[in-house]
């Protein structure tokens, strides 16, 4: 299963977290959530304010 997640530049700034970290965090909570679903592939874009 694909997963596409967006995220500005500022609010991953505001996570605290660099991109892979915040990544992982996003399957960590996937496999928290359902255990039960076969694998995942998380599409992270990060991308500047104004778009």
């Amino acid at each position: 299963m694909e997963i596409a997640v967006k995220v500005t530049e500022e609010e991953l700034a505001e996570s605290g977290m660099s991109d892979v970290e915040f990544k992982e965090h996003l399957y960590s909570l996937l496999e928290d959530s359902t255990p039960s679903l076969p694998g995942y592939n998380i599409n992270l874009q990060v991308v500047p304010e104004n778009r």
